[in-house]
């Protein structure tokens, strides 16, 4: 598309800094994938017990104090699960998007591009 207030150089500008963007984001992404998985080795593994799928998703205050413990590990357990799934997914769809731009600036010049990067990562900041 021909653009008439943006030029070759503030398109290269506008990609560059959307490269900075996803490639944060990734690591961001990827941290919290870590995080969770490590959270998750700590928590129960086990089936809800029958006794207490009931409160499958309840806050503890309508918990009977005993199972207050047992049910808070496998609400938090299974709230990370859902964390972590929508992490893989999310991390999944920016670095398909960082791809993209990759292929867009493949032939831009290198000194450009780095320029272009270096500007962004000042703007960033």
């Amino acid at each position: 598309m021909d653009f008439l207030t943006i030029n070759t150089q503030d398109n290269l500008n506008e990609l560059a800094t959307e490269l900075v963007i996803r490639e944060r984001e990734i690591i961001q992404y990827d941290k919290n994938i870590a995080r969770y998985t490590g959270i998750l080795a700590s928590l129960p593994t086990t089936e809800w017990p029958a006794h207490l799928t009931q409160y499958k998703g309840k806050t503890l205050d309508l918990v009977p104090d005993e199972y207050d413990e047992e049910v808070d590990a496998l609400n938090k357990r299974d709230r990370i699960k859902s964390l972590l799934k929508t992490e893989r997914e999310q991390r999944g769809m920016s670095a398909l998007a960082y791809q993209a731009i990759r292929e867009e600036i493949k032939d831009v010049d290198a000194a450009d591009l780095r320029a272009a990067i270096q500007a962004a990562l000042v703007a960033i900041q």
